[in-house]
């Protein structure tokens, strides 16, 4: 039960506001519950990671 908490808490505090900032999208944009989906970086992602304190807002 923890690992499953801890899982809903990553998706709340992290994977979703970064997916509504754009920061994040899915590798597979069409098929969103297939087992093989996984995140990567935005252009917009890629710019946040390189320098994070300049981007106080997401938008």
């Amino acid at each position: 039960m923890s690992s499953l908490k801890s899982y809903i808490s990553h998706l709340t505090s992290t994977l979703y506001p970064a997916s509504e900032a754009n920061l994040i999208e899915y590798t597979i944009p069409d098929k969103p519950k297939s087992k093989h989906q996984k995140y990567r970086l935005t252009e917009k992602g890629k710019d946040f990671k390189k320098e994070p304190e300049t981007h106080v807002d997401y938008d």
